[in-house]
């Protein structure tokens, strides 16, 4: 009896260790697109009561919460590969992951490869790419804008000037007829 109410409870027997990362259930969720759990973060200490006291990973301390509503971050080889990078080349997404063209550290260009954005440990060099790539849009948008007004400028100041006749007066200058504007 006992343990049905356990397992119904979601009680959970195991004991979680200083500096074991978890995450928080998110309950209740108040929109699909909710994330079913919060986190990472880190067990400091297990208190009286049973619960546990946490800290985000940046040392931020939260209240103290039960072991039911903690998960344990599973382990991952694949997390703890992180490669020294020179420079980001490019970016794309494959299967929703943003992977990074980069060029190693002492490494020849050609061992660029892809490398997904959670195995690279320098932070500010994906930051610094995209402030690049937003720059660059920037500036190609300020080429366009210009080019623009310089086609207006010419539209209305020099257009006038072109069809104005010798006595000063402005005269119907249409485009569409075979004379030359300067005749």
């Amino acid at each position: 009896m006992i343990h049905w109410i356990n397992d119904r409870n979601l009680v959970k027997e195991d004991k979680l260790s200083t500096g074991t990362h978890v995450f928080i259930m998110n309950k209740p969720i108040k929109g699909k697109l909710d994330a079913n759990y919060l986190g990472p973060y880190v067990v400091v200490e297990q208190a009286k009561g049973g619960n546990y006291k946490l800290t985000t990973v940046e040392g931020k301390y939260l209240k103290s919460l039960p072991r039911n509503k903690l998960k344990v971050v599973p382990k991952s080889d694949d997390a703890q590969i992180k490669f020294q990078i020179e420079s980001i080349m490019d970016w794309r997404t494959r299967n929703g992951k943003i992977e990074y063209f980069v060029k190693l550290l002492d490494s020849p260009v050609s061992e660029n490869s892809w490398i997904p954005e959670n195995h690279i440990d320098n932070i500010e060099a994906i930051q610094e790419f995209h402030g690049i790539i937003h720059r660059t849009s920037l500036f190609s948008r300020s080429l366009n804008h210009s080019f623009f007004m310089i086609i207006m400028l010419f539209m209305v100041f020099i257009t006038p000037i072109l069809c104005q006749s010798i006595d000063g007066m402005f005269q119907y200058c249409p485009s569409h007829t075979k004379r030359s504007l300067y005749e």
